[in-house]
């Protein structure tokens, strides 16, 4: 496997910037103990352990997008037809009734599809 951009790779590196982000905005809150607030306590270790997960989810996600953002741009390739000879061809045919009309025993649509069968075969 190979790349046609290979220096665009580099942008592989970009993935840190989301880690830095998500490590820096992390926020730690200091504890404090209100009694009227102990039956909160629960609900708010929930909400913690919630937003924590999609926190990482997010983080998950903004890695990826940016890998794969990274590796397309890079354009990989793999080797399996680098020797092979490639060739398209596209045959176009007139079907309009001025090629309806009969010139040496067949129509001009006929012969057409014959020496487009022609060098069809003659390009395998």
């Amino acid at each position: 496997m190979g790349f046609l951009s290979a220096a665009f790779l580099l942008g592989l590196a970009a993935i840190a910037a989301p880690v830095a982000i998500h490590l820096i905005h992390r926020q730690r809150y200091p504890e404090r103990a209100f009694t009227t607030l102990r039956f909160f306590d629960k609900t708010v270790k929930h909400n913690v352990i919630q937003r924590r997960l999609i926190d990482r989810v997010l983080l998950a996600l903004r890695i990826a997008a940016l890998a794969a953002l990274a590796l397309g741009l890079a354009r990989p390739f793999t080797g399996a037809g680098l020797g092979e000879k490639r060739l398209s061809l596209v045959i176009v045919l007139d079907n309009s009734p001025s090629m309806g009309r009969v010139r040496d025993g067949a129509t001009l649509f006929a012969r057409a599809q014959e020496a487009a069968g022609m060098l069809a075969a003659q390009l395998q």
